[in-house]
């Protein structure tokens, strides 16, 4: 077996694995509709995923009160299908998501800081998370906050 022979083999097997985690784990969280760990980065996600499908019970499940509170007012004066549609174009333009965090506030709290790419700017903001019976809830949302990027998304790269 030749050295080239040896080290496309690894690759092939490396990348096979990595396939096989990266299939297990979306299984997982397929059928927990949770994620395969419920933290707080990922309740964050599954909230973000939930919107970006417009299922709207979903996403409310992600709020604790008073928030919660507040988002199924809106909910129910929007209409069902009028919030569904809110809650898809408001994701639409989002190209990515970075999380920073969490930083404990308490044994039960969190904070997470959430950055929204765009294609011609990037936000962030700041949510308060705690656990409650096990599952984490975003109890408060700080106001989004433009970040200055030096280099814009989807920008050519230079040589």
């Amino acid at each position: 077996m030749t050295r080239e022979y040896a080290a496309r083999l690894l690759t092939i097997l490396l990348l096979a694995a990595l396939a096989t985690v990266v299939w297990i784990r979306r299984a997982a969280v397929s059928a927990s509709g949770r994620g395969a760990s419920n933290g707080p980065a990922e309740a964050v996600y599954a909230m973000l995923d939930a919107a970006r499908r417009g299922d709207v019970e979903a996403y409310l499940s992600y709020f604790s009160p008073p928030l919660e509170v507040a988002l199924r007012r809106t909910a129910s004066e929007k209409g069902y299908a009028g919030f569904r549609t809110y809650l898809i174009q408001s994701n639409a333009d989002i190209q990515g998501i970075a999380l920073t965090g969490p930083k404990t506030a308490s044994d039960r709290e969190v904070q997470i800081r959430v950055e929204y790419v765009f294609k011609d700017r990037n936000e962030a903001q700041t949510m308060y998370l705690e656990n409650r019976s096990g599952a984490w809830r975003i109890f408060r949302v700080d106001d989004a906050e433009r970040v200055k990027t030096v280099i814009p998304y989807g920008a050519t790269a230079e040589q």
